[in-house]
């Protein structure tokens, strides 16, 4: 996953491309630190997130800030959330972000009514100050893990009220989709734990016979070898259909014992029909 860069390579990524990688990556970031602060990985997974979600903010918000310039090099979070502190208003002693777009409520009826007053987001900036430096110790390794709690997280959630964001909706929200994916982090970890105590010899042994079970001519073209994102080697033997055609299944990786489920398969799947179909 990206940590919040705009560039691959030297590709420079189009302005909306990187509205929209930035807008999924705070998403996919809140959504399953929501349903698990202690998810593998959740110090990254939350800079990530914070990190894309304030770039989104700011390049809104802050005319000419280096944000709406995908091809500058972008501020660390910190700078982020200080600048738009620097922009913000405080409000019954909450730091609130204007946002120039009217606000509604649910009037007795419940129908949607329009206010006289901007919609504002809460911005916490001083429980997202230290979740940063809290996520930093441990992300380089000068401090303990699991700092992320469940109020970095909801501060983190509320930024979603920006409409540069708004993302929280749809699988994102979607139980099923946030646990088949926390358990996929748990699963890519362990396989990398395990992975880490092969020999290069044994390794190199796996990949080959792999190579020729998975290679021989009485397997079907449906369950052609698919390259394992753990390890690396066209090593996964499938376990399941293929929803999209794809060659994306479910399956098991002989190297390093990876295993991907049918939901991640599908999801999988469904992100290169929309990216085949409709980006």
């Amino acid at each position: 996953m990206s940590m919040g860069g705009d560039a691959v390579g030297d590709q420079e990524i189009p302005a909306a491309s990187s509205a929209n990688s930035r807008r999924h990556l705070y998403a996919e970031g809140a959504a399953l630190l929501e349903e698990d602060c202690h998810v593998v990985g959740a110090e990254a997974l939350f800079d990530q997130a914070l990190t894309n979600g304030l770039l989104a903010i700011a390049a809104r918000a802050i005319p000419g800030h280096s944000a709406g310039d995908p091809t500058a090099r972008q501020p660390s979070a910190a700078k982020v959330l200080d600048d738009l502190a620097a922009i913000a208003s405080v409000i019954d002693g909450i730091v609130m972000l204007g946002t120039s777009e009217p606000d509604y409520e649910l009037d007795e009826r419940g129908m949607l009514r329009k206010l006289d007053h901007e919609k504002q987001v809460p911005l916490h900036v001083v429980q997202l100050r230290d979740a940063i430096a809290r996520t930093q110790t441990a992300r380089h390794g000068r401090g303990p893990g699991q700092q992320v709690t469940p109020v970095d997280v909801a501060a983190l959630v509320a930024l979603d009220q920006d409409p540069s964001l708004g993302t929280l909706i749809d699988h994102y929200a979607d139980r099923d989709w946030r646990r088949a994916h926390v358990d996929d982090r748990a699963e890519w970890a362990r396989a990398a734990d395990y992975l880490d105590l092969l020999s290069n010899s044994e390794i190199e042994r796996r990949v080959a016979q792999a190579a020729d079970q998975l290679g021989s001519s009485s397997w079907s073209d449906d369950l052609d070898p698919q390259e394992c994102p753990v390890c690396g080697n066209e090593a996964m033997q499938s376990t399941g259909g293929d929803d999209f055609g794809y060659r994306i299944t479910a399956a098991t990786c002989h190297v390093c014992s990876y295993r991907r489920s049918d939901r991640i398969a599908y999801d999988l799947g469904m992100d290169v029909e929309w990216e085949t179909r409709w980006k």
